[in-house]
């Protein structure tokens, strides 16, 4: 019997199911080129950064021909490229092994306002244009970690202070104890060119700039963020932020303290 308009009408759901196991296999064969490709590069990269290092010792120690000054100028060049390719690989494996979860911490207790103080204090060697401050009421702090891995993370994260405020000025490191949750807190304030507000929640992903970083030609993988997020939850801490594009950015790190 047909139905009349004012019959009740039935609700109908239309339920879509989608084979995803194509996009996990290709997701994880991608990690498996990205680690072998950076285990690959170790081997010639080291023996680039070897043979560059005792071509300069050796001729400083007059065994050979005194280098000309354009021969030390790019003999040095290529030790910086050097550095920075194996940077880029130890990153690219730090990457495949949390994807795997195979990263190792070795938790020691640390004084994070000496390992801090420290931080910054070669942080301020490599720039000139930018003043770093150190503000803290704590003399000592202890807190149970892989110090390597969070010397990672806090290099990276002043590291980008410097970089992303490419006019120079004031960086501002603030470390105190919080009651509640028990936590060390960290924040490291610049006055660069922000991250603009629709960008602001990709910015913690893999190779994810912001555009404005891009347009100012400023280099960088989009893996610094990723990595130092990823070390510090496994620490159970926190790594957030705020910025505003062209104010500046605050990064904002805490790690438990027992």
């Amino acid at each position: 019997m047909p139905r009349t308009r004012h019959e009740a009408r039935e609700a109908v759901a239309l339920v879509v199911h989608q084979d995803v196991s194509a996009l996990k296999q290709a997701e994880y064969l991608k990690d498996e080129f990205i680690g072998l490709a950076a285990h690959e590069l170790r081997n010639p990269l080291g023996a680039l950064r070897g043979f560059a290092s005792m071509l300069g010792y050796q001729t400083a120690r007059g065994r050979g021909a005194r280098l000309a000054d354009w021969q030390q100028e790019a003999l040095s060049e290529i030790e910086q490229a050097t550095a920075r390719l194996d940077k880029l690989t130890e990153d690219l494996l730090d990457v495949t092994r949390l994807q795997a979860g195979r990263l190792v911490l070795s938790r020691k207790p640390t004084d994070v306002v000496v390992l801090v103080r420290h931080l910054v204090m070669q942080a301020q060697i490599t720039t000139q244009r930018h003043t770093f401050s150190f503000e803290t009421l704590l003399s000592r702090l202890a807190v149970e970690i892989d110090r390597v891995r969070i010397e990672q993370v806090l290099s990276n994260l002043l590291g980008n202070a410097v970089k992303y405020s490419p006019q120079g000025g004031p960086i501002e490191v603030v470390l105190r104890e919080e009651v509640e949750p028990h936590a060390a807190l960290l924040s490291i304030r610049d006055q660069g060119i922000g991250i603009p507000a629709s960008q602001q929640a990709r910015i913690f992903g893999r190779f994810v700039r912001a555009e404005n970083a891009r347009a100012t030609e400023i280099a960088g993988t989009g893996l610094g963020l990723y990595l130092s997020r990823e070390l510090v939850e496994w620490h159970a801490g926190r790594l957030w932020f705020e910025s505003e594009e062209g104010a500046g950015s605050t990064f904002f790190l805490t790690l438990p303290l027992t």
